[in-house]
């Protein structure tokens, strides 16, 4: 490991960075440099400006890595290199605001009915009543259960947060289903070694997506795009939504507001109103 990369690493863990994030901004950061076959202390804004077209115009990568590199090569540069001035040119892009994808109930009780194993049913029930994200839904440990208070304790969300979600009397049942079932001891989703990865959520999904024959993606996050969807269609407050799902703006909640159906389908428009 070179000292660069190491200092790089050991300065993510002091600013306690989930080892998730350690992992990501540490593969951008190294494929960077090997772009260039060169330390990136030795590279600069032409190269980082070319790198990024590369990934934007070769290589047509995802948003979601696009930002994850632009953090990466930031944080490399202003907090372990000591380049504060690279921040201005390594700018963050201008995103571009689609909405959500979401499912109806009657489209989620289609994907529910298509899971065979009861395991996968219950993760992807869990994530549909709670919110939670797919990597704090394979953390959860059996004592972040909470039947007494009626909650789920989500411990060390994203950035680092714990936070309450809910635990609602149908989802508690299925609950002790499975626990009398799988009998697990320290994680709710135990697996081989430790908990679950979470590729199984994410494969159950995909299984789902094909066998209930809905015409529409499923993934664990849009399961959760479907609980908060759900939530509001109930005029449920943005403030208590953004808490459930552990959000750190309430802009990113908003997001939700353009996509409520019942809102939509009972809005009358103006040509309607022209017949009375």
């Amino acid at each position: 490991m070179t000292p660069v990369r190491q200092e790089f690493i050991s300065t993510l863990r002091l600013r306690n960075y989930s080892p998730k994030t350690i992992k990501q901004y540490t593969n951008c950061v190294s494929q960077f440099a090997r772009y260039f076959k060169q330390c990136p202390s030795q590279l600069g804004p032409k190269e980082v400006k070319s790198y990024l077209l590369y990934l934007i115009e070769e290589k047509q990568c995802s948003w979601s890595h696009y930002r994850q590199t632009v953090c990466g090569l930031r944080f490399l540069y202003t907090k372990v290199i000591g380049h504060e001035w690279m921040a201005e040119h390594i700018p963050f892009p201008r995103r571009t605001q689609r909405l959500p994808e979401f499912l109806t109930p009657e489209e989620v009780r289609l994907v529910f009915n298509a899971v065979q194993n009861p395991k996968h049913l219950m993760m992807l029930e869990t994530i549909y009543a709670t919110g939670v994200r797919c990597s704090e839904l394979v953390n959860l440990k059996v004592k972040d259960i909470d039947s007494k208070r009626k909650v789920v304790i989500v411990r060390n969300g994203k950035g680092a947060k714990d936070r309450l979600t809910l635990l609602d009397h149908i989802l508690l049942e299925k609950l002790r289903v499975y626990f009398r079932q799988y009998q697990p001891s320290e994680w709710l989703f135990e697996g081989r070694q430790g908990h679950v990865s979470t590729s199984v959520p994410q494969k159950a999904c995909q299984r789902a997506e094909r066998d209930s024959g809905i015409g529409k993606r499923v993934t664990p996050h849009i399961l959760r795009h479907s609980f908060a969807t759900a939530l509001l269609e109930q005029n449920v407050d943005l403030v208590t939504i953004s808490n459930l799902l552990g959000h750190s703006r309430i802009k990113t909640t908003e997001l939700y507001t353009h996509i409520t159906l019942k809102k939509l389908q009972n809005t009358r428009s103006p040509l309607e109103l022209l017949d009375e």
